[in-house]
């Protein structure tokens, strides 16, 4: 495969939203004002034409050019961990109340 600085993405499918902020900030390279949708979202994204996966990931809405912030990708196995952790977070979080 043929090395590229070009990351091609394609969302499968958004689940939600985890967070959202917004803020006006001045470009560093354009010196001109912005508006910036900040979200933290779960989604289901295909990187380079790949299998798509399960990712938590923040997302950058720029005067309405979208960008992708650092995130994990979350396989089948980590996935059910997870729900498990959560699973028991809530029972500990029932028993203390």
């Amino acid at each position: 495969m043929a090395k590229t600085n070009e990351i091609e993405y394609k969302v499968v499918k958004t689940f939600g939203e985890l967070s959202r902020s917004e803020y006006d900030r001045t470009n560093w390279k354009t010196k001109e004002k912005e508006h910036v949708v900040e979200t933290k979202e779960l989604r289901k994204v295909s990187w380079n034409g790949k299998e798509p996966k399960l990712e938590i990931r923040s997302w950058y809405n720029t005067d309405g050019v979208e960008t992708c912030g650092k995130g994990i990708t979350l396989t089948p196995d980590e996935i059910d961990a997870l729900r498990f952790l959560f699973d028991s977070l809530d029972e500990e979080l029932t028993a203390t109340a």
